[in-house]
């Protein structure tokens, strides 16, 4: 059995007119190793790098190395980087980070990719605001070597182009399941609010410890293969509640159902 490897990523967050805000995304390269053909938020592993530079600008952030390893791979992925005001913006050049950037990230789940796959990593999420009213008209481009689209969206468009027949827009079970977690009525409203809520509840070290560790279960002796999802592996916080999804099929549509109980057997869809 593998050990997952440490990764990051990061969910950056845009106004849009008509919409509570967009999520930029991308749709891995076709020969991935690893949720190939799915669209995904950037992000990648932690390198022996990211530690050196984390402790170099001595930032005070919590997981700061992750921090650092979410904003390198969403600008050699996307293009997009942060300054230090938190307005976002697209260069050829890698961008120099100072722990101004560091600090407009936000600590948002932490997922483990389940025993029974090959390639396990020990994930991150991050969500970051961009302030500046334009970010999601940027003219966002992804490095053709690991992505090959790169678009805003937003949850509730994101989950609808997902269910659709018709559509190459695929979401990979963590990915869907935490788009699912963003339009619930008890999710707060706007970036702002929301990226507000999570600082609160994870803004210090003792706090990241009540973090909810999510580390599912896959059923590989059926096809297609499912995810199993109990109530209490959710990523969600204290007062975010959702009844489902419980049993999720892999690369297929996933459609609300309701929670199944612990002592219950998982319903399959």
């Amino acid at each position: 059995m593998a050990a997952p490897r440490a990764a990051a990523t990061i969910l950056v967050l845009a106004e849009a007119p008509g919409k509570a805000f967009e999520v930029l995304m991308i749709k891995r390269h076709s020969k991935a190793r690893f949720m190939a053909n799915t669209y995904v938020f950037p992000g990648g592993c932690v390198d022996e790098a990211d530690q050196e530079y984390a402790a170099r600008i001595r930032s005070p952030e919590t997981l700061a190395e992750y921090r650092v390893a979410a904003l390198r791979e969403l600008w050699e992925e996307t293009g997009v980087h942060f300054e230090s005001d938190g307005r976002a913006g697209v260069g050829s050049s890698s961008p120099e980070l100072g722990a101004a950037q560091l600090a407009r990230l936000t600590p948002f789940a932490h997922w483990v990719t389940p025993k029974q796959e090959k390639y396990r990593y020990d994930t991150r999420f991050f969500l970051a605001r961009a302030t500046n009213p334009a970010a999601a008209t940027l003219p966002v481009k992804g490095d053709p070597k690991e992505v090959d689209d790169v678009r805003w969206v937003s949850p509730q468009d994101a989950l609808m182009l997902h269910a659709s027949q018709d559509s190459n827009f695929r979401l990979p079970p963590p990915t869907f399941i935490i788009m699912q977690s963003l339009v619930l009525p008890s999710q707060p409203k706007g970036a702002l609010n929301l990226i507000s809520k999570y600082a609160g509840l994870y803004g210090s070290e003792e706090a990241l410890q009540a973090m909810p560790r999510v580390e599912p279960v896959l059923d590989v002796g059926s096809q297609p293969i499912r995810i199993y999802m109990r109530p209490e592996w959710t990523h969600l916080p204290p007062g975010v509640h959702s009844d489902g999804p419980a049993v999720v099929h892999v690369g297929e549509g996933m459609p609300d159902l309701p929670a199944h109980q612990p002592d219950a057997p998982a319903a399959k869809l």
